[in-house]
């Protein structure tokens, strides 16, 4: 009987193991890459205009203080120097790409808006 008993309890243990849902597994985030800052001696220099460290700062100028004639001094037929220097010093090769297809300023804004929101544009 004893043997009878036992048997009965496992068998009842399982089925609640069997009939409780699966858990959820718990969502993935995305890890947030921290913002770069380059170091003094590869701060991008903009044409009679503001010193440059990171991405926070390359926006805030396009958005305030860089003119359409800054900007076409550093993008134009011999490249795109905001793109090599956000590529190669600040390691955003996705951002640098896509600030490579950006012709006028407000292209190139909502580039690095994009990047600093970690969005896709």
């Amino acid at each position: 009987m004893t043997t009878n008993r036992k048997v009965k309890r496992q068998e009842t243990a399982v089925a609640r193991i069997k009939s409780k849902p699966p858990r959820a597994a718990a969502p993935r985030v995305r890890g947030v890459r921290p913002l770069v800052t380059a170091p003094p001696e590869k701060c991008f220099c903009v044409h009679y205009g503001p010193v440059l460290k990171d991405l926070r700062e390359l926006r805030h100028a396009l958005d305030a203080q860089i003119s359409p004639a800054q900007f076409a001094h550093h993008v134009g037929l011999h490249g795109n120097d905001f793109a090599n220097w956000v590529e190669h010093v600040l390691d955003e090769p996705t951002c640098a790409r896509r600030l490579r297809a950006a012709h006028t300023v407000a292209d190139a804004l909502r580039t690095v808006d994009a990047a600093l929101c970690g969005q896709r544009s």
